[in-house]
């Protein structure tokens, strides 16, 4: 559980370089390896974020912009993913459709 997360950093990993302690962030939940093969879901794949500490691979976070707050970048991942599909739907103008599903997406 927990792939939709925002959270201070307590604790970088040694190789890390640009990430420090206190830094803000957001963090999503697929990876793909390049080519695609290789997918990697935090939360589902790998251990998530429902948990007060977790250790989070670099690949799944990006900085917290300061105007944004840590309630609002939770919502980033669900959002890019509703755009997502919207884009990809070709939902014209004056159309019916059917939205299913009690998430926040």
């Amino acid at each position: 559980m927990g792939h939709e997360f925002s959270g201070e950093i307590i604790k970088v990993g040694e190789n890390l370089k640009d990430f420090h302690e206190g830094d803000r962030v957001v963090g999503i939940n697929i990876v793909r390896e390049k080519g695609y093969g290789d997918t990697k879901a935090l939360g589902i794949m790998v251990d998530g974020a429902f948990a007060e500490y977790v250790s989070v691979p670099r690949d799944f976070l990006f900085h917290v912009p300061e105007n944004a707050s840590l309630q609002e970048c939770t919502l980033i991942e669900s959002y890019a993913v509703a755009i997502r599909a919207l884009k990809l739907s070709n939902i014209q103008e004056n159309e019916r459709i059917l939205i299913i599903g009690g998430g926040n997406i």
